[in-house]
């Protein structure tokens, strides 16, 4: 059974972050025409996924971002996801990119909505509730699969510096059977948030 089936929610979510790269109505506290380019990006790095219980996984998201306004940023992100299956001694890279938009909506709590394409390892299936090495199913190949991800978070820092995490929900059944994933959760910095 599938957790969420969302594929009309994924298109609101790909219209809602191209229609935020061009909103421009003065929601935040600064327009986009106030202070240079170099002023109005922002970058993250979050590490996440942390498992080291009978497996090993820790991924890497890489961000960066135009302010639209001071509460609205529209950029693109990167991840990677190593999983060591301990039990097989098997190594799995996933990959993914894609644009994003972030919300403040209040203090250091924000909104965000990403659109992922993903490249998954195939050397690990998902049986039984478990991920595990099917030598039989190894074919070498990448499995692809694309979707939305929602989530909220909350960032605090001093200067151009902030600390923060967040969560994000997978709208794609797709991604949720093939990484038995409903949920990536991130903690790391961010620079000028």
């Amino acid at each position: 059974m599938h957790i969420f089936r969302a594929k009309n929610l994924q298109c609101m979510m790909a219209a809602f972050i191209i229609m935020i790269g061009f909103w421009d109505t003065g929601f935040g506290q600064a327009s986009s025409s106030e202070g240079g380019l170099i002023e109005r990006l922002t970058a993250d790095i979050k590490p996440g996924n942390l498992i080291f219980i009978e497996n090993f996984r820790l991924a890497l998201k890489t961000a960066a971002a135009y302010k639209v306004t001071d509460a609205i940023h529209a950029g693109v992100h990167a991840k990677i996801d190593y999983k060591y299956l301990s039990k097989n001694k098997v190594n799995a890279f996933d990959l993914g990119f894609g644009p994003f938009a972030r919300c403040k909506v209040a203090g250091g709590f924000f909104i965000q909505a990403e659109y992922a394409w993903h490249s998954f390892d195939n050397k690990y299936l998902p049986v039984s509730e478990k991920l595990r090495f099917d030598p039989e199913k190894y074919t070498g190949d990448r499995i692809s699969a694309r979707g939305a991800l929602l989530g909220f978070g909350y960032s605090s820092g001093y200067g151009p510096w902030a600390f923060g995490s967040d969560i994000m929900f997978h709208t794609s059944s797709t991604i949720q059977d093939i990484t038995l994933d409903v949920l990536e959760w991130y903690v790391g910095v961010s620079y000028n948030f």
